[in-house]
């Protein structure tokens, strides 16, 4: 998540307590990876995966197998 993404998210008022920032991947598998690592870690039941329209039928897909294992 970009910087200007987490500010648009405070502005439309959620709060800055539940914005989580996952910066260490370049891959969209290493991002799934690492979210759901930290998702399982804290007990996350849900998210809301913020991406590009491009990018967001390969970035579920991904996080829906990666979810799987």
């Amino acid at each position: 998540m970009t910087r200007s993404t987490r500010r648009l998210l405070l502005e439309a008022g959620v709060p800055a307590s539940v914005i989580q920032i996952e910066g260490k991947s370049t891959t969209t598998r290493e991002n799934a990876e690492f979210t759901l690592k930290l998702m399982r870690a804290e007990k996350f039941q849900s998210a809301i995966l913020v991406t590009s329209w491009y990018h967001s039928r390969r970035s579920l897909k991904t996080f829906d197998i990666m979810r799987r294992t």
